[in-house]
């Protein structure tokens, strides 16, 4: 995801998150921030994203599941 636009300030801290919750998982929390399209088919970002956000993302919506 990094040669595809994704920021990373702490890798050991990504890998722990990554091996945790799964690629895939976080995956469809990168898709907003996604070039659309059929020819972006290595699904680039728009503008440099942080993992951070990603991660947020995710913890927000797996919180607010709990709640439901």
């Amino acid at each position: 995801m990094i040669e595809r636009g994704l920021t990373v300030e702490n890798e050991d801290e990504a890998k722990h998150y990554l091996h945790q919750i799964g690629y895939y998982r976080l995956c469809g929390y990168t898709l907003p921030f996604q070039k659309g399209g059929e020819e972006y088919d290595r699904h680039d970002f728009r503008e440099p994203v942080a993992f951070a956000t990603i991660l947020d993302r995710y913890v927000f919506d797996r919180k607010l599941r709990l709640l439901l």
